[in-house]
C-alpha cells in the first residue's frame, strides 16, 4: 500500500488547512485526474470529516468533476 500523505497522531487534530495540504500533496504525487466523480458520504460518516474532504476535493478539482452522487 502506498502512503501519499502522513501526519498526526492519537493526540493531534488535523485542521482544514492540513486536510487541504494533504489533498494537494496527494494529487501532486499521483497526478491530477482528467475527470473525477465525487461520492460524498451520508450522515453516518459525519465524524470522519469525509464530507469536508469531499468539499475540499470539489474546490481543488472544480472543472474536472463530471458528477457528484
Amino acid at each position: 500500500m502506498t502512503i501519499y500523505f502522513e501526519a498526526g497522531s492519537e493526540s493531534t487534530s488535523l485542521t482544514s488547512d492540513d486536510l487541504r495540504r494533504a489533498l494537494e500533496e496527494s494529487f501532486a504525487k499521483i497526478g491530477s485526474p482528467s475527470k473525477a466523480l465525487l461520492l460524498p458520504p451520508d450522515h453516518t460518516r459525519l465524524f470522519s470529516r469525509a464530507g469536508e474532504i469531499t468539499s475540499l476535493c470539489y474546490d481543488l478539482l472544480k472543472d474536472k468533476i463530471t458528477d457528484i452522487m
